[in-house]
């Protein structure tokens, strides 16, 4: 599929989809947080071991087929199981689903998609 977007599982096989019209650009998490305490003292702590970028994607013209098959690998998949994400540029990443669930609008008998991609290290 030109301009498509994999996802892949070993158990879970894999989902080629239409690609996104439109994505957000990919925003690097911070390691570390600044919080104070109850008593008003700063401290700052570690949130990832390791780079983290979050990516939203608006996967568009998805047919009622692609959607089943997508939602079915999400199922199998979930939240906080690494995968591999294949963008259009044909660049692979591993990554996490970030939400329970995938966000649908339909009409005109195609789907559109939201979903947050959670990708380790950084997105070139």
């Amino acid at each position: 599929m030109v301009g498509g977007v994999t996802f892949s599982h070993g158990s879970a096989g894999s989902v080629e989809v239409p690609g996104p019209q439109a994505t957000s650009a990919p925003r690097r998490l911070p390691r570390f947080a600044a919080e104070r305490t109850e008593g008003g003292v700063l401290y700052s702590h570690r949130r990832h071991s390791a780079d983290v970028t979050v990516w939203d994607l608006e996967l568009d013209a998805m047919t009622p087929a692609q959607f089943s098959a997508l939602d079915a690998f999400h199922t199998a998949v979930g939240p906080g199981a690494d995968f591999t994400y294949t963008h259009t540029d044909g660049s692979s990443y591993a990554a996490r689903f970030v939400s329970t669930d995938l966000n649908r609008v339909r009409g005109g008998g195609l789907n559109k998609v939201s979903l947050v991609i959670e990708v380790n290290g950084g997105v070139s």
